[in-house]
């Protein structure tokens, strides 16, 4: 099974992503640095894109459990929409997500126009691709204070890393059951 984070920036994945590894006990997906520079050339970018998504592609997750900091295709598609650009991809292809593929999806409660917009975009993906494959909504306590003093609650974190990790190992469980 792919197990992905996913959210607007500044939400918390990477802190809830420390947490849940060491619970999940699973391999992380190391992201080629340069996606993250979503400026870059178009052609650099696509070629990136297009190369992870092939070796994401070419991995069997019915035999597999694997962790995925940000899915290429829903980053891709979000961030397209945030910068005004084409995606490289067709949106809402039905063909990009699976039923092996559950997907966590941090919200915040954001103020900015640009944060909620963000918050929009991936909200109205993550709807889509919960016609496809496991959502699971964590509403955080993220937000532009946050981002500024990131006083977050330690037990609180523990707590929802815990809750997460049990569901999604009920779904990596349902999903080697088909096997």
């Amino acid at each position: 099974m792919m197990i992905v984070l996913e959210g607007p920036s500044r939400v918390g994945k990477t802190t809830l992503k420390d947490k849940l590894l060491p619970r999940l006990g699973i391999a992380e997906w190391q992201r080629i640095p340069a996606l993250e520079k979503w400026k870059a050339d178009y052609e650099v970018r696509r070629n990136l894109v297009v190369d992870q998504m092939n070796l994401l592609n070419s991995i069997d997750f019915s035999k597999v459990n694997l962790f995925v900091d940000r899915h290429p295709y829903i980053s891709e598609f979000v961030y397209a929409m945030m910068h005004n650009r084409c995606s490289l991809f067709k949106p809402f292809d039905d063909g990009m997500l699976e039923d092996n593929i559950c997907i966590i999806n941090m919200r915040g409660d954001w103020h900015s126009f640009e944060k909620v917009r963000e918050q929009m975009l991936y909200d109205g993906v993550m709807q889509w691709a919960g016609l496809h494959c496991t959502v699971f909504d964590v509403d955080t306590c993220a937000d532009e204070s946050h981002m500024k003093h990131k006083s977050v609650d330690e037990l609180a974190e523990e707590v929802m890393a815990d809750l997460i990790a049990d569901k999604i190992m009920v779904k990596v469980r349902e999903c080697q059951g088909r096997l």
